[in-house]
């Protein structure tokens, strides 16, 4: 047995040009837009499919990443070189990508696929990858990776399956003649060798013996410069017959209309890895190689072969190069190809082989789509919408799908509404799938976007997208319509008290007009936060109402009392009965605390504006035993004001909790107040004290501390100059 895996496009490029494979380059702008995308992160993998024990696939797994929180379209080129730089292969694909969210994109290259026509392919090869951002059809470069010294080796052993016998008639030997009928045996795309031909020619009523030969290492074999006339032939391999019995027929002679050549072909000619595409095409005229006219015009009937039933039928009017039929389920075909119409000669019967899909990754997109408007009130304006759209596949199968869309509000660029169909669609069958009828909110631009998504197995692929806009009033008279109408402060103002007389204000309250362009009653809610960065005085308060239309409405916050002097920020929102946002107002005032107000409570600053201490004898032993100390507190306050004064007591040497003393004191303003607080140790040792003071609210203040302070231990605690004595015997006489 002897075969050979090539790329089947070799044998198809001397077979006939057009099928040669030819990689656009695209002329990518070098210019950037405000966006970076980049790859995050790529790694690969690399298997051998034959068995081989030589890896010949490399798989990329790879995250493209984007530094806005936004869908963007992005599109990923990789191209393979070999050793010496020569490309040799690569692919392209398109996908959206969403800030940083993980993707896991792939991108397969088999090395018996590699396009070096002149000689063998041979590693390493270098695998660079290109990202480019796509805008309204423009593509901008965004970032690269290359990976480097990389070995694949072409696969050496065939797969067990189905062989495919290609057939065709034109001018091999480019005489002119389309008289030679070649015939290329492979297995998807190993070329199969030693596969016998048998040739037959219809003389009158019977079939005569032209010759019998093998397919090469290449898998072709030809039968050159043939009479005209009808031939069948039939295929054996290692002995089996291979179930491919076809009739074909030679066209030809110096009269351009009779000089016609043929051909039928299987392969992946729409380069998603799998041998399921048959392409139909005739050859016209007497010259050779370029000057050969190849193009569609032809008919074909593709059948069921276990049944003969008809699959699907079609043909081409000369004006394209092939007649393609892309995604042929898996199974055993025969087709009649007739010259441009099914009322044409017969030109070639036979039978095909498709080995169907490895994968459901097929093309899926919006064939058409509309949008359906309606004016409910009469008034000449739409009120609401639904979408219809007919999705298609590029599979004669079924696909699952889902289509999603988003709403927002064209004028503020805001989210409004979202919803998602799953359906299932088969070829191009007409499918009129409709949207739920969407009721706006309020009168305003709506864009509408539509997005599709292959589902099928394990898939979650993006595949197409369309949008539109549309101009939207909300009809408040419709029992279908929830109007979210606009709401706002029509007016507002401010009013201030100065309740002790010295020309400062000393409290506020606030008046406002909300309206709506509903005429109706709407729900709203207005709240308000006043600050102080001066006294980090906050205030926060909140009101519902009831408002209809523009009527007046005056209505008043209560009173808002400051807890200290400084300038105060008052920032009032207005939102709706769904608290949706709608209208704002900000100012800042002016306010002093008034200490003499029974309404006001003024949180003034206190502090200890000086300390000192001294250690007494109390228990006249001559030993210190109590610590005295003097504070003087004072407040911002020109008033009289309470302070508490705690008074924490720990052993200097290890921290230890040791007692503690509290008092209250009256303060006013900044006058001086000699304060006095003392504590008695009950252990010789050294102390740390520790004050700190509270306001009349118990807020905290201001604190000090007074470090290793020896006091000893006072007389009935124990220790020096504090000894017991008493009677350690005595006598007594009569």
């Amino acid at each position: 047995m002897s075969l050979n895996r090539n790329s089947i496009s070799k044998q198809v490029l001397a077979w006939v040009a057009v099928f040669a494979l030819v990689l656009s380059i695209l002329p990518y702008s070098v210019a950037d837009q405000t966006s970076d995308e980049y790859f995050e992160s790529w790694s690969y993998e690399l298997s051998d499919t034959d068995g081989d024990d030589q890896y010949d696939t490399i798989l990329f797994t790879f995250d493209p990443n984007t530094n806005v929180s936004d869908y963007v379209d992005v599109e990923v080129n990789m191209n393979v070189r070999d050793s010496d730089g020569n490309y040799v292969g690569g692919d392209n694909e398109d996908y959206e990508i969403y800030w940083t969210e993980e993707d896991s994109f792939e991108m397969e290259w088999f090395v018996d696929d590699c396009d070096d026509w002149d000689s063998d392919c041979e590693g390493p090869f270098n695998f660079e990858f290109y990202l480019y951002e796509k805008i309204n059809g423009y593509t901008y470069f965004e970032d690269n990776f290359t990976e480097s010294n990389i070995s694949l080796y072409e696969t050496t052993i065939v797969p067990e399956g189905i062989i495919q016998i290609e057939n065709g008639v034109f001018s091999d030997d480019d005489d002119g003649y389309h008289n030679d009928i070649a015939f290329l045996s492979h297995m998807k795309d190993y070329e199969i060798s030693n596969v016998t031909i048998e040739l037959e020619r219809k003389v009158g009523t019977q079939w005569v013996d032209v010759g019998s030969d093998e397919t090469n290492e290449d898998g072709e074999l030809f039968f050159k410069n043939m009479t005209s006339g009808e031939y069948r032939w039939f295929a054996t391999y290692e002995g089996d017959s291979i179930d491919a019995q076809s009739h074909t027929f030679v066209f030809y002679s110096a009269t351009s209309d009779e000089n016609i050549g043929h051909v039928g072909f299987m392969d992946d000619f729409d380069g998603d890895d799998d041998f399921d595409d048959f392409a139909f095409y005739r050859l016209i005229g007497n010259g050779s190689g370029d000057g050969w006219d190849i193009n569609d015009g032809v008919y074909v009937e593709l059948f069921h072969a276990e049944n003969n039933t008809l699959y699907t039928e079609d043909g081409g009017d000369g004006g394209d190069e092939v007649l393609m039929f892309n995604d042929v389920p898996e199974g055993n075909y025969t087709f009649n190809m007739y010259n441009e119409s099914s009322d044409g000669d017969l030109l070639q019967s036979g039978w095909m082989h498709s080995y169907g899909s490895l994968n459901s990754n097929y093309g899926e997109y919006f064939e058409s789509w509309s949008n359906h408007t309606e004016d409910t009130n009469g008034d000449g304006i739409d009120n609401n919408v639904f979408v219809k759209y007919n999705p298609d596949t590029d599979c004669n199968c079924s696909v699952d799908i889902n289509v999603q869309y988003n709403v927002y509000d064209a004028d503020t660029g805001m989210y409004v509404a979202f919803d998602d169909e799953d359906h299932e669609i088969n070829g191009t069958e007409v499918d009129n799938f409709e949207t739920d009828i969407f009721y706006p909110p309020r009168d305003a631009n709506y864009t509408f976007e539509f997005y599709l998504y292959d589902t099928s197995g394990d898939n979650w692929n993006y595949e197409d997208n369309f949008s539109f806009t549309v101009y939207l009033e909300c009809d408040n008279q419709s029992n279908y319509s929830y109007c979210d109408s606009d709401e706002y402060f029509e007016s507002w103002s401010k009013h201030t008290e100065d309740t002790n007389g010295d020309g400062v204000a000393n409290n506020i309250f606030v008046k406002y007009n909300p309206d709506t362009d509903c005429n109706c009653s709407v729900d709203i809610q207005v709240n308000y936060n006043a600050f102080s960065n001066e006294t980090n005085d906050y205030d926060y308060d909140y009101y519902y109402h009831n408002i209809t239309g523009t009527e007046i409405d005056n209505f008043e916050t209560d009173i808002f009392y400051p807890r200290g002097d400084g300038n105060y920020t008052f920032s009032f929102n207005l939102y709706d009965d769904d608290y949706n946002y709608e209208d704002n107002f900000t100012f800042t005032i002016y306010l002093e605390c008034d200490t003499d107000d029974n309404n006001s409570y003024c949180n003034y600053d206190e502090w200890f504006e000086d300390w000192d201490h001294v250690t007494e004898d109390g228990d006249e032993d001559n030993l210190d035993d109590t610590i005295v100390v003097e504070i003087d507190p004072n407040t911002e306050c020109d008033c009289e004001l309470d302070v508490q004064v705690y008074m924490s007591v720990y052993y200097n040497s290890s921290g230890n909790y040791a007692g503690n003393e509290n008092d209250v004191f009256s303060i006013n303003g900044t006058q001086v107040d000699y304060f006095e607080m003392e504590w008695t140790s009950s252990n010789s040792s050294s102390y740390d004290f520790y004050f700190n003071m509270y306001d009349e609210e118990w807020n905290f203040e201001d604190s000090f501390w007074i470090y290793d302070v020896y006091l000893y231990q006072t007389s009935g605690a124990g220790g020096p100059g504090d000894e017991d004595e008493y009677f350690d015997h005595f006598y007594h006489y009569i």
